[in-house]
């Protein structure tokens, strides 16, 4: 915004141009996981929930997986709607594109130190939620457990490197 002073001082006409930017960056956040179709695809929709438009938020795995549908329908209660999620392999992305990276497993956390060098890591490992022998309410209370860590990790990941959300 360009804001022009007009002072008189001494009969003079003294001209000061005062420009004020907009300082506000974005963050860029990157979610990476073995296969982006359960945990990584939640915590990309808690992340964007409460980041708003001050962070972009995308995720990828190790490879590309298919959305887990048990996870959506945990995120949909929740009122998050991931439905829409495409899963992608971490090749598509550009490493330098991303001052965080998030890793949600061990072999993405060791990835990630490698492939992105210029953002700040940080690892949230959580135990996956499938297990084929489960029930399928075991499965879906599984995924609504991770839901709620997934969101408090969201919550305070955004208020100290974002936004303030309290």
């Amino acid at each position: 915004m360009l804001r022009i002073l007009y002072e008189y001082e001494h009969s003079f006409l003294i001209l000061s141009r005062c420009i004020t930017f907009d300082t506000k960056m974005t963050v860029s956040i990157l979610i990476l996981s073995d296969k982006n179709e359960t945990r990584g695809p939640m915590l990309e929709g808690w992340l964007k929930y409460y980041a708003k438009a001050d962070a972009e938020v995308s995720s990828a795995g190790l490879e590309a997986g298919k959305l887990n549908l048990i996870a959506a329908k945990a995120m949909m209660e929740a009122v998050i709607d991931i439905t829409r999620h495409q899963s992608h392999a971490v090749a598509q992305v550009n490493p330098d594109d991303f001052n965080f990276v998030i890793s949600l497993t061990t072999p993405a956390g060791e990835y990630a130190k490698t492939t992105f060098p210029h953002a700040r890591h940080i690892s949230f490992f959580t135990e996956h939620p499938l297990n084929d022998e489960d029930e399928d309410m075991e499965k879906l209370r599984k995924h609504r457990q991770i839901a709620n860590e997934l969101e408090e990790f969201a919550i305070g990941f955004v208020h100290q490197n974002v936004r303030s959300v309290l």
